[in-house]
């Protein structure tokens, strides 16, 4: 799924939340709590409001790796040793970053 459309199914899901379910739905078929619409819905409504702000500051690391490839002139993997020693350094360092994220976000979402 393109992380636009992802997007757009969070925005809309986000807007359901806030239309009254109330005098479309008997609460005698509902197939959630009675609380889905109140409390839930809000701590709901409130989270993918945090994860479409996070989505959209977020930098990814695909295009971290596609930027310093081609400031560097180099590939992933490749020799750098003939590079200047300031580029050899922040490719490096970027690099430590990438796999210091990866190590967090594992840790961050299991």
């Amino acid at each position: 799924m393109e992380l636009k459309r992802a997007l757009e199914i969070l925005e809309y899901n986000k807007a359901m939340l806030t239309c009254d379910m109330s005098i479309s739905r008997d609460p005698e078929h509902q197939d959630v709590s009675p609380d889905y619409y109140g409390k839930d819905a809000e701590d709901l409504y409130n989270a993918i409001v945090c994860v479409e702000n996070y989505i959209k500051k977020a930098i990814p690391i695909g295009w971290i790796e596609e930027w310093l490839d081609k400031t560097t002139g180099t590939r992933d993997g490749e020799d750098i040793s003939q590079l200047p020693e300031q580029l050899k350094f922040a490719i490096q360092m970027i690099n430590l970053m990438e796999m210091e994220w990866e190590k967090a976000s594992i840790n961050s979402f299991v």
